[in-house]
């Protein structure tokens, strides 16, 4: 009796054993997942030479100091407004977070304005009208640049050198007299400002920059016949602010 009953014990419990032996042969042949290594983002490299163009507005303020004969001086302003277009290229160098750059650019303006300064008979003898039109045809820059990134973010402020072109063309009326003078001159200055430019993608950025330009004074003369020559001093400050678009090499 108890033969019986040990032999299908026997059997049973093979058969358990056998069961776990398999499902842990099979759990042992199944292939163990992992994930994969996280694996941070570099940061954005602001090195290297780069190429751009960019759209803007330039507000300038012309200042003029007319003199002439009979005791003629008289001064007016003007406000040069219009849009500004260029090209700019540069090259950057990166240590950590800091960022030092030379850049250049050249751009072209609409900026113009009309003005009349006058002097009444009482004043100068004879009732004298000078009227003015100033154009900025043109304008470029050399600068250095010192910034600060945090990745894709860069804060610079730039200064270097400004020049350009201002044109100057007056007409002058003293009493029944009429004269007309013109000149255009090509200046050196100063140009100072700041920005702020973030990447987008590997090899592309944009910014916005604000630069003050002051490139000096510029002379013109008319002759009046029966009056004499007009001089006058004119000195534009200019404002610009700019959206500009780089490729990175």
């Amino acid at each position: 009796m108890i033969k019986r009953r040990i032999i299908p014990l026997a059997f049973a419990l093979m058969a358990v054993i056998g069961g776990v032996a398999h499902a842990a042969d099979m759990q042992a042949a199944r292939p163990a997942y992992k994930a994969p290594a996280y694996v941070a983002p570099l940061p954005y490299n602001w090195s290297g030479f780069y190429v751009g163009g960019n759209l803007g507005y330039g507000w300038a303020t012309a200042s003029a100091d007319v003199t002439g004969p009979a005791g003629l001086s008289t001064s007016a302003s003007e406000n040069l407004n219009g849009g500004i277009f260029g090209l700019q290229a540069g090259y950057n160098w990166q240590f950590s977070q800091w960022v030092i750059g030379l850049e250049t650019d050249i751009q072209g303006t609409s900026q113009k304005a009309s003005q009349t300064a006058a002097c009444s008979a009482a004043t100068c003898g004879v009732a004298v009208t000078a009227t003015r039109d100033s154009k900025l045809p043109w304008f470029g820059t050399t600068r250095l640049r010192l910034g600060y990134a945090s990745d894709r973010w860069l804060v610079y402020a730039t200064g270097g050198l400004a020049y350009g072109a201002h044109k100057t063309d007056v007409n002058v009326v003293a009493g029944a007299s009429t004269g007309s003078g013109s000149n255009t001159e090509t200046k050196a200055g100063l140009a100072v400002g700041a920005g702020v430019e973030m990447g987008l993608a590997t090899n592309w950025s944009a910014r916005l920059e604000y630069l003050y330009l002051d490139t000096g004074t510029i002379t013109t003369t008319t002759a009046v016949a029966g009056y004499g020559t007009v001089t006058e001093k004119e000195r534009v400050k200019n404002n610009v602010v700019r959206l500009g678009l780089n490729y990175r090499f």
